[in-house]
């Protein structure tokens, strides 16, 4: 029988072995940011600068008109969707997951339909669904072009002092734990 003593050599190797077969397999990559790790995970693109954008104005579902400005200090998720778009409905279940986890932080998703038809169909399809984050309706595709939106869905995440960090384009799952975790890390940034 080993003694304890004699053991710690072959832990060793064995740690260092499965360390250097993730690094190798691409399951472990040390990486200069968290976030930068996160948005890899999600296949986003994390941008080197961040970029200032412009304010807005859009009618809210709920008859409001609401500003880009009215969330200054918070982390927003913006995601440009279409009721006709596939890919963007099956997507609403986990933002909503998402907004429900971390609404009670400095969080917000802004949801801007492009639907050319009247926000009475963008209002129907949010009742419908239950969700509660905030949906903003741009019939004439203004703001969604001046953002360089050419498909749906597009999502950017901007971070607490109104400069866009990364974006994606498509759908992805907004309940998983890398998207958690780039929330929580652009939550855990200084003003």
């Amino acid at each position: 029988m080993k003694t304890r003593k004699t053991l710690w050599p072959l832990q060793l190797c064995c740690t260092l072995f499965l360390f250097l077969l993730f690094i190798a397999q691409g399951i472990y990559a040390p990486s200069a940011s968290a976030a930068a790790d996160f948005f890899k995970a999600l296949g986003a693109t994390q941008f080197e600068e961040r970029v200032e954008i412009s304010d807005f104005s859009l009618p809210s579902v709920g008859g409001d008109e609401v500003k880009l400005s009215d969330f200054e200090g918070k982390v927003i998720l913006l995601n440009f969707w279409a009721t006709s778009c596939a890919y963007c409905r099956m997507e609403r279940p986990a933002l909503q997951t998402m907004y429900d986890k971390y609404k009670d932080k400095e969080f917000v998703v802004i949801s801007v339909s492009v639907d050319r038809t009247s926000i009475d169909t963008v209002k129907k399809y949010v009742e419908e669904h239950e969700i509660t984050f905030l949906n903003l309706h741009d019939q004439k595709f203004e703001v969604a072009s001046e953002y360089g939106v050419r498909g749906v869905p597009v999502t950017l995440f901007i971070d607490k002092k109104g400069k866009v960090v990364g974006g994606v384009l498509g759908p992805r799952p907004w309940d998983s734990e890398e998207a958690n975790g780039l929330i929580e890390q652009l939550l855990s940034e200084e003003d």
